[in-house]
């Protein structure tokens, strides 16, 4: 992305990497693996289907693991971190292992969706979401935080 706020879009089946720029970004993910980056500004991204690592940058970023998202970072600002919704939307998906790098800097949240909740791992560095009878996936705080039920919305 350049000057201005961009929509960046991933390709089917293919490896990424989308960087937007300085202003808000929306990036978006593909089939493949991606690398997605926000860079400053609030910024939204969103796993594709493929294994992505996230980058926010600056500002307060809203980003969305998808199925295999492995790594999630969201650098500086209050930023809000999403997982169990499927790609298309409005249904709730199983997740891969995922590892949020830095929670906590700023007032960071984690976002299930609706019909998820922490099944184990709070007071732990490593929490499993599920819908009540089946487990969803993983989320890990690789910064050593400790999960806490405040840290969920």
């Amino acid at each position: 992305g350049g000057v201005g706020s961009d929509t960046l879009v991933a390709g089917p089946a293919v490896s990424a990497q989308l960087f937007g720029g300085a202003d808000p970004d929306v990036v978006t993910g593909g089939t493949g693996t991606a690398d997605l980056r926000g860079e400053g500004a609030p910024d939204k991204l969103t796993a594709g289907t493929g294994p992505t690592v996230m980058n926010g940058g600056d500002g307060p970023d809203q980003l969305r693991a998808g199925a295999q998202t492995s790594q999630v970072t969201g650098e500086l600002g209050d930023d809000t971190f999403m997982f169990g919704e499927s790609f298309a939307g409005g249904a709730i998906e199983s997740f891969g292992p995922s590892s949020i790098t830095d929670f906590g800097i700023g007032a960071d949240t984690v976002k299930l969706f609706t019909g998820l909740s922490v099944h184990t791992g709070l007071g732990t560095t490593a929490v499993t979401a599920w819908d009540g009878a089946t487990d969803r996936g993983t989320i890990t705080a690789a910064n050593g935080h400790l999960w806490d039920v405040a840290n969920f919305s």
